[in-house]
C-alpha cells in the first residue's frame, strides 16, 4: 500500500466528511477490485491500530 495515498485519502474523507465525497474529489471508485479508496484506509488505520 502507498502510504502518503492513504494519508491523503484519509485526510480527504475528514475534511470532506465522507467517504463517497472524497471518491469523487480523487476520482477514484469508492471500492473495486483494486482496492481503491475504502480498502486502503481501513489497512491504514489497521496499521496505526485505529478504529
Amino acid at each position: 500500500m502507498d502510504q502518503l495515498r492513504a494519508i491523503r485519502y484519509f485526510s480527504k474523507v475528514v475534511g470532506t466528511g465522507g467517504f463517497t465525497k472524497a471518491a469523487k474529489v480523487f476520482d477514484v471508485p469508492l471500492l473495486d477490485e483494486f482496492g481503491t479508496l475504502y480498502p486502503q484506509i481501513v489497512l491504514f488505520e489497521h496499521k496505526l491500530t485505529i478504529t
